[in-house]
């Protein structure tokens, strides 16, 4: 597996390499004099996950040089270049983890990934900006929200693919296209994909069934012939003859839990543990929403 060292020579050659920061600003005479923030430490501090206000983080990062700057200089210097140095150092930690040197080590369940897909609204600074292009919640839909959406890989506790998007793309859209990307880095073939009951539709089961593995929790209503199945596993025809396998089974709380899948030679047993490991990727939202504030890292910046 990657390890932690390789993932940070990795980030630094992508922040050092002059073509990051030509590909990046907005203007080629932006970062071309000398700064308090030259863009690589800019950049460097923008990556500093911090718990304290913007102004308490950005004194601690420049006392070792004993200088001073001001959060609106921060913010100026931020607005000359656009997101893509932060696509790039994910994209490029990414591609190494999953590279063919480190493929083989990576852990899997009945030699396949299990890959969960699951979104959140996510609140955002109170700024009409933000409103007109992400959309709002709460009255009058006055709150910037905007919509995320993460493909993870939970038994090696990485982020295959992640999106940021206005509040009218569907979460949906979204797994249709965590979908395809993900086929871009691991075998689809060699992958199930977890998705709790607002994602189960035709389009999404079929599209799955071509290319992949799945695990769908059915909401109740999907289906009345669902409905009506006992306890247990079975196999039905659904969608012009396309066979599924439906697992049902009682929780502790006395519900019903019902899954709906394409795994036929997955022991009946195991099926209750496959979907419980998707509680990870809530695990994960609560890491990058909570503890490492990345949602809400200087995004007015």
């Amino acid at each position: 597996m990657l390890s932690l060292v390789i993932a940070v020579s990795i980030s630094a050659s992508i922040i050092r390499a002059v073509s990051t920061l030509n590909e990046s600003r907005f203007k080629p005479q932006y970062f071309t004099r000398k700064r308090i923030l030259p863009f690589e430490d800019l950049l460097r501090y923008l990556l500093s996950m911090h718990k304290t206000s913007n102004q308490s983080a950005l004194n601690k990062f420049l006392e070792r040089r004993d200088i001073t700057m001001s959060q609106q200089a921060l913010s100026k210097a931020r607005s000359k270049f656009d997101h893509s140095p932060f696509l790039k150092l994910f994209n490029g930690v990414r591609n190494a983890f999953y590279s063919a040197e480190y493929l083989p080590t990576l852990r899997k369940f009945h030699d396949k990934f299990l890959v969960a897909i699951d979104g959140s609204d996510t609140p955002l600074p109170n700024l009409p900006a933000l409103l007109e292009k992400f959309g709002g919640t709460g009255a009058k839909a006055s709150s910037p929200t905007a919509r995320m959406s993460i493909a993870y890989d939970v038994l090696n506790d990485f982020i295959i693919d992640a999106a940021f998007s206005p509040l009218t793309v569907s979460e949906r859209d979204h797994a249709k296209n965590h979908i395809e990307n993900v086929g871009k880095i691991i075998d689809l073939k060699d992958t199930v994909f977890i998705m709790d009951r607002g994602y189960s539709s035709q389009e999404l089961i079929e599209l799955l069934s071509k290319k992949s593995y799945y695990l769908f929790r059915l909401r109740s209503k999907f289906s009345t012939e669902i409905d009506a199945l006992p306890i247990g596993s079975h196999i039905i025809t659904m969608y012009d003859d396309m066979k599924v396998r439906i697992v049902k089974f009682t929780l502790p709380s006395g519900e019903v839990e019902t899954l709906m899948s394409n795994l036929f030679d997955l022991d009946e047993s195991e099926f209750k543990e496959l979907y419980f490991r998707r509680w990870r990727i809530e695990v994960k939202y609560d890491v990058v929403k909570n503890k490492r504030r990345m949602l809400s890292c200087r995004i007015s910046g």
